[in-house]
């Protein structure tokens, strides 16, 4: 009984250690993704190069710091700069559908327009991207939590088989076998779910491009790398990256928006139920009851970041929930990743 009550209480001290750290495990587990998408880029580059690790490692670094770099040399400011216009574009749409929803008798217009307008109840531009000490603080923040997260990243990208022995040699040794194989295939499951997630961001966010450049619309690169960073999140992303482009498409008129906002339904239902699950066929499949739920969760929880985290670390939960209890301690082996 004693050694139950002291069990229960270490079990509660680790879940509040936890949660006073949690925003800190969250920034460890992205450098775990990163991690994991630099080492299918390091494998990838194998078939080209045989040359070792190490030298495929350093090259995989060296591009990715070249194109940071070039991206920010080229368009950081002006991706900077077009934000702050971006978002008075959007609250000029969200001004014009309240007008719209007055004019067609619904109540919400009136409500919000009653002794304000939306630019009242929506940020002033100059107040989010004009403060340049609020602004420097908030960049600076960022910049320290990437450049831990890259570090990361990038040592665990090494050598993961010695971090992953290293875990091991805490396990009694009868275990460490399982526990090996569980690890290499939650590492395998992830890695390719982000590969497959990574491309669909690309595909996605240069055809909405594509398709506001064909329309004329403003900010048509800005909105479609919105549309594609949003994409990672499976399920809501699609959904939160239509609404700024909605917005931006009031002022066009009626008819620009009816067929430009189609063919992206039409772009965002290939890619979900066509290619996606062709890309993903090998790696777990998340029910969409199951991800919308988490996702509501970590949100609640965490905010943005466990917004951004939710999917894949979903996915590890599922591949250790299925190995390690459902086939190991129920004994069912009929479940698969």
């Amino acid at each position: 009984m004693i050694r139950v009550g002291v069990l229960v209480i270490l079990f509660g001290a680790g879940l509040a250690l936890a949660w006073q750290i949690s925003g800190t495990l969250l920034m460890l587990f992205a450098g775990f993704l990163l991690a994991a998408v630099i080492d299918a880029a390091v494998s990838g580059l194998r078939h080209v190069l045989p040359i070792g690790r190490g030298w495929l490692l350093l090259i995989v670094v060296a591009l990715a710091l070249v194109l940071l770099g070039a991206l920010a040399v080229v368009g950081g400011y002006n991706i900077w700069r077009q934000l702050g216009d971006l978002w008075a574009v959007l609250v000029e749409g969200a001004d014009g559908l309240l007008d719209s929803l007055e004019q067609w008798g619904l109540p919400l217009g009136g409500v919000l327009q009653d002794e304000r307008g939306i630019l009242d109840w929506i940020p002033d531009p100059q107040t989010i991207f004009g403060q340049a000490g609020t602004a420097f603080g908030m960049t600076m923040g960022l910049a320290s939590d990437a450049l831990i997260v890259a570090l990361l990243g990038v040592f665990l990208a090494i050598d993961p088989a010695s971090y992953r022995e290293g875990v091991l040699t805490l396990v009694p040794t009868e275990r460490r076998a399982r526990l090996r194989e569980v690890l290499n295939v939650t590492g395998t499951t992830l890695k390719w779910w982000l590969v497959g997630q990574l491309a669909m961001m690309v595909l996605v966010g240069t055809l909405v491009t594509i398709l506001l450049l064909v329309a004329g619309v403003p900010y048509a690169v800005l909105l479609g790398l919105v549309t594609g960073l949003l994409n990672f999140i499976p399920f809501l992303g699609p959904i939160l990256a239509g609404i700024p482009l909605l917005l931006a498409l009031i002022p066009e008129g009626w008819g620009t928006l009816a067929w430009v906002m189609a063919v992206f339904l039409v772009i965002q239902w290939i890619e979900g139920y066509l290619i996606n699950p062709f890309v993903q066929q090998k790696v777990v499949h998340i029910a969409p009851a199951l991800g919308l739920s988490f996702l509501a969760i970590m949100a609640a929880l965490f905010g943005g970041l466990g917004v951004a985290l939710a999917i894949p670390l979903l996915a590890v939960l599922r591949v250790l929930v299925l190995e390690l209890y459902v086939k190991d301690v129920l004994g069912d082996r009929s479940q698969t990743i």
